[in-house]
């Protein structure tokens, strides 16, 4: 029962096409593999010369956006953060490089007065002491704050919290207040609205906060010149507001005043015995109690600094 000569040899050619054809097609599909292949190693490639550039510090390495949608945005993404790390080097560069200005000028007041006294240019009296202990409290507490705002960094800062009376405690730290702003010639008020909502609250740490506004309100208010202090129910919490009569803070300065170190009145706050670490120690805890600070300013007029807490 064999098949015909001519269909015999019709399927003996579709064999042999069939043959071509697979082989046609498993070349074309290599062909293309190879061309997918390339189009997403090169993109990687580039990505990994970028990473390794990077990680051997030079921080302004960037990747190539090509590729695939999917490789583009992994691109995007790591120069973003390559973006991020530049800022953050700087930061830390100027963080360190403040440090050490501060370190360096109760240090030469100590080194001063001491080599001063033991070559009898100065006596041994309990005034030139004095001074040598005020340049001792303000290194102390210069790495007190440092080690506050490390510690809040890290996430080590522990708070306790409880249901804290707002309007007690801004009572409470506007008496401590009080007597040094009659000294300075400056009106400190308080104007407390009844009944608002308690918050959850670290007692110490909040009025760490209240003290670090105070004490910067004192320091820019001239004699004759008004504190008020404020607080009122807010949007399911509590607003708090310290406002002067001072000098105000500048419109360039204002995205700056939480920054660590940054003063607006280089000299006027050094001599003062401004760290420059209060307001960012401030805007830290208010940050970990979940609430939120803030400044108006204008300059000649005053600043209201203000915080808000969620109620309890």
């Amino acid at each position: 029962n064999r098949l015909p000569r001519a269909a015999d040899l019709f399927l003996q050619r579709l064999r042999e096409l069939i043959w071509i054809t697979g082989g046609i097609v498993a070349l074309t599909g290599a062909v293309i593999g190879i061309a997918i292949a390339r189009q997403l190693i090169r993109p990687l490639q580039h990505l990994a010369q970028a990473v390794d550039k990077l990680r051997h510090g030079h921080l302004t390495a960037r990747a190539v956006v090509e590729g695939p949608i999917e490789i583009r945005r992994v691109a995007e993404v790591f120069n973003a953060m390559a973006s991020e790390l530049v800022v953050a080097n700087q930061q830390r560069r100027q963080m360190i490089a403040d440090i050490a200005h501060e370190l360096r000028t109760p240090l030469t007041v100590i080194q001063g007065n001491l080599r001063a006294i033991l070559d009898d240019v100065y006596p041994l009296s309990r005034e030139e002491v004095g001074k040598i202990y005020e340049a001792t409290v303000g290194l102390r507490r210069l790495v007190d704050d440092l080690r506050e705002l490390s510690l809040a960094d890290t996430g080590q800062l522990t708070l306790h919290c409880q249901p804290l009376d707002l309007n007690q405690l801004l009572a409470r730290e506007a008496t401590l207040f009080r007597e040094l702003a009659k000294v300075q010639g400056v009106d400190l008020q308080v104007a407390l609205v009844p009944e608002i909502p308690l918050v959850m609250a670290d007692d110490e740490r909040i009025a760490q906060v209240v003290r670090n506004l105070l004490s910067n309100a004192l320091r820019y208010t001239p004699a004759g010149g008004h504190i008020t202090v404020t607080s009122t129910a807010h949007e399911q919490g509590v607003l708090v507001s310290v406002t002067d009569t001072g000098s105000g803070i500048a419109p360039e300065d204002m995205p700056h005043v939480f920054e660590r170190f940054y003063r607006a009145d280089h000299s006027r706050s050094r001599a003062k015995g401004g760290s420059g670490l209060g307001l960012a120690i401030a805007e830290r805890l208010i940050s970990l109690h979940g609430g939120q600070i803030g400044v108006e300013s204008e300059v000649d007029r005053g600043s209201r600094f203000w915080f808000w807490l969620p109620a309890a």
